[in-house]
């Protein structure tokens, strides 16, 4: 159902069955850890849904290295719940850029280098 497909300039092959070794390493190292429920819950990439549940996040997060992205079923979710401010953190503004084409409703912010950190604060407080 893809409208467009553009190759990404990209240094490894993320969110594949390639990344399976380091999914399985990263898993490895999740499962010594201990995890606390999530408060608020996290909409996973994973499934697309919320998830609060200490038991699930080292799971979820391994599967996170290989499978795919699933970025506007994530976003509407959100907004279906009441998220109406995302922030991007991070080099560049893509995923801002994707929101909002998936609800121009959203209020969108970056934040990439310690110098744009007031106002990603300020924006953060004032929603």
């Amino acid at each position: 159902g893809a409208k467009r497909c553009v190759p990404l300039p990209v240094s490894a092959p993320f969110h594949c069955a390639l990344m399976a070794p380091a999914a399985e390493r990263l898993r490895q190292d999740l499962v010594r850890l201990r995890f606390a429920d999530a408060r608020p819950a996290v909409v996973t990439n994973v499934e697309a849904a919320p998830n609060s549940q200490a038991a699930r996040i080292p799971a979820l997060l391994t599967e996170q290295v290989t499978a795919p992205v699933r970025f506007t079923e994530m976003v509407e979710q959100l907004c279906a719940l009441g998220v109406s401010h995302f922030l991007e953190v991070g080099p560049g503004r893509v995923l801002s850029g994707l929101l909002a084409r998936i609800d121009r409703r959203s209020q969108r912010a970056n934040f990439g280098v310690w110098q744009e950190l007031a106002a990603a604060r300020e924006f953060i407080t004032a929603s």
